[in-house]
């Protein structure tokens, strides 16, 4: 059983209001009778029995002219089309089928509301048409947006990431890991480290991406290795070893061989 909106609002319609109430039973049963291109097939007898009223053919055409349209043995019933669909669309099927029948009917356009002929399907498609077009150019923008963030992301966090400094001629890091190494070793195993890796990096061409990194990975064992504690410049230990026993034999050793 086909369903279909029905307009709540046209019982306060001054023309639905005036209808006598056998013609507007008759115009609801039209309404609910009719296809789904709005054609009411006019079988009174049906009609007479259904409503138990008995009508005329000429009676009723009369009664709706403003609202039904005779063609080929069928009432088109004006107002159906724009109430349940709006305005038909091309690109829909069930719209299709029903401008289908409107031509074959021989309905004049100009005559139904919402229905776009040819000339109004050229032109939706060319809206269509435009409204892609903007679509990708907005894409387009979407995209040039998305890359020009990036790359000003990318160029901020290299003028925002701090410089390393040169601490000889193959050696660079940031001013904080030098700090660390000075902390860590003292300067004697620092200097030492960083004379080291940088005749290493001279002589084999090698380079690494970080220079504190590779300190700490091997060079600083190699130099604790050619240097022991016992025969360190100032006397000091491995990081490990608390600082606060450093200090004390400094201090008890102090006057020794003066």
């Amino acid at each position: 059983m086909a369903k279909r909106f029905t307009d709540s609002r046209k019982w306060d319609d001054d023309w639905f209001d005036e209808l006598d109430p056998k013609y507007k039973f008759m115009w609801v049963y039209m309404l609910d009778k009719c296809d789904h291109a709005g054609f009411f097939k006019p079988n009174l007898k049906q009609a007479n029995y259904h409503l138990g009223v008995a009508f005329s053919k000429e009676e009723l055409l009369e009664v709706f002219k403003t609202k039904i349209i005779e063609c080929k043995n069928q009432w088109f019933l004006t107002s159906f089309i724009p109430f349940q669909y709006g305005e038909l669309k091309s690109t829909n099927n069930l719209h299709i089928s029903i401008q289908n029948k409107l031509i074959d009917s021989g309905v004049d356009q100009g005559l139904v509301r919402g229905w776009a002929g040819d000339k109004d399907k050229d032109k939706d498609k060319d809206k269509d048409k435009d409204k892609d077009k903007v679509k990708d150019k907005d894409k387009v923008k979407d995209k040039d947006k998305v890359k020009n963030k990036v790359k000003n992301k990318v160029k901020k966090d290299k003028e925002s990431k701090p410089k390393k400094t040169k601490y000889a001629e193959n050696v660079s890091m940031l001013e904080a890991n030098y700090q660390q190494l000075i902390y860590n070793y003292g300067p004697f195993y620092t200097e030492k480290a960083i004379y080291k890796l940088d005749k290493y990096k001279g002589s084999t061409g090698k380079v690494y991406k970080s220079d504190y990194m590779t300190i700490l990975s091997w060079v600083m064992d190699q130099v604790k290795k050619d240097f022991p504690v016992s025969q360190h410049q100032d006397g000091q230990k491995e990081a490990k070893v608390n600082r606060k026993g450093i200090q004390k034999l400094s201090e008890l050793t102090a006057g020794i061989g003066s």
